[in-house]
């Protein structure tokens, strides 16, 4: 049995790879950092599943 954890981190080295390949194909810009760009789609994930970012879009 596989666990979550495994396929997240498989799921997030593919990610990273693949913006590491685009960064150097000259799709994206050189100071993009792979890394970050993960940790932004993590917390909107987070947002997304607590619905918090409904909550800050109706007080806005």
């Amino acid at each position: 049995m596989v666990s979550i954890d495994d396929v997240v981190a498989g799921v997030k080295q593919r990610f990273l790879n693949n913006l590491v390949d685009v960064r150097n194909n000259g799709e994206i810009r050189d100071d993009i950092d792979p890394e970050f760009l993960w940790l932004i789609t993590e917390k909107l994930s987070e947002l997304v599943k607590e619905g918090t970012w409904k909550r800050s879009t109706l007080n806005a």
